[in-house]
């Protein structure tokens, strides 16, 4: 696996590499770059000979690879009377992708997906837009504009649009169209979609703004990690009640097979368990039975999981230097089966 410092697409599909690290595997012979899903396909035909990115397969609009991609512009955030700002777009696999241009690369977009629309959502729509559609735009650009909307994965009472605004007329008309053409040829099946439902605003849950984490509890409740501590927040009764004192809980977990937390907290972040069991009988008092792991100071990110069904469950350590990797054997105790 190779980190790409710019944005990269597959030279076997021509999707986009996604990620800021990691992206896709990499031949150091022939410098072909792909997603790790394609790699068996792609690389096992190398012979020593340079692929370059005019060589691979020609992109169609099946909606799989990359079928339209290039620079546009789009609103600053308040608007559009606030100015437009350069972005690179590019569609493949059915999503819109954006990308704000590098700032120490002039013309070139860095390796953070901005925004991301996709075009399967049922209520997407692309189409040009009027003048009564942006009021604030002059009136020779209202003709370089189109229009983007989505329904899904935001909020169900105001859906996401977005205004995007090409170069000339005829770009324009060929994004419009292509987008449309793309998403005529989405498969007509059901698929899984989370709908997201408001549960709290910034009136009803003043605490939310400062909240650096969350994760699921149980069916009513939800963990919320911020500055000075964990919260809980009950779904049924709207309240939030502190739990514990603790130092920017920047991340928690619940293995539920071990009926434990796993916290990451601190200005330079250590591994904390707890047992689920004290967040319903906890009070916020400095009694409660925390286990640190003192070995993890520092650490970067984390995860849990199994290595098979019916498994152990594990932990996962990574810093700077090394990973660990931890197995729980009972709620107050882990041991070390690779380091």
């Amino acid at each position: 696996m190779k980190t790409f410092g710019a944005l990269t697409k597959c030279l076997h599909c021509t999707a986009v590499l996604h990620g800021v690290v990691r992206q896709g595997m990499y031949c150091e012979v022939c410098q072909l770059a792909c997603h790790q899903a394609c790699s068996e396909r792609a690389l096992h035909s190398c012979h020593g000979t340079l692929v370059t990115e005019e060589s691979p397969r020609r992109p169609d609009l099946s909606g799989y690879g990359t079928a339209i991609e290039g620079w546009v512009k789009v609103p600053r955030p308040g608007g559009v009377k606030k100015g437009w700002v350069k972005q690179y777009v590019t569609l493949c696999n059915y999503k819109l992708l954006f990308y704000d241009e590098d700032p120490d690369r002039r013309d070139q977009p860095n390796t953070v997906t901005k925004t991301l629309i996709n075009i399967g959502d049922p209520g997407f729509q692309c189409h040009t837009v009027l003048s009564a559609d942006v009021i604030h735009a002059s009136p020779g650009t209202i003709p370089l504009i189109f229009k983007l909307s989505q329904t899904l994965l935001c909020d169900p009472n105001k859906p996401f649009t977005m205004l995007v605004m090409c170069q000339d007329e005829m770009e324009k008309n060929r994004w419009v169209k292509i987008i449309n053409d793309v998403r005529s040829k989405i498969p007509k099946t059901d698929p899984l979609v989370f709908k997201p439902v408001v549960l709290y605003n910034n009136n009803q849950l003043v605490l939310l703004k400062t909240m650096l984490c969350a994760s699921v509890l149980d069916q009513g409740r939800l963990l919320l990690g911020a500055e000075d501590g964990l919260y809980t927040a009950n779904l049924v009764d709207n309240s939030v009640e502190k739990v514990l004192d603790m130092k920017k809980v920047v991340r928690v977990d619940l293995v539920e097979n071990d009926e434990l937390l796993v916290i990451m907290s601190g200005k330079q972040p250590m591994i904390k368990l707890l047992p689920r069991s004290a967040i319903s009988s906890t009070d916020g008092s400095d009694d409660t039975e925390i286990i640190k792991i003192p070995e993890t100071k520092g650490v970067h990110m984390f995860h849990t999981g199994t290595t098979k069904a019916g498994g152990h469950s594990l932990l996962c350590v990574a810093n700077k230097r090394r990973v660990i990797i931890y197995e729980f054997t009972k709620i107050k105790g882990f041991s070390t089966i690779v380091r």
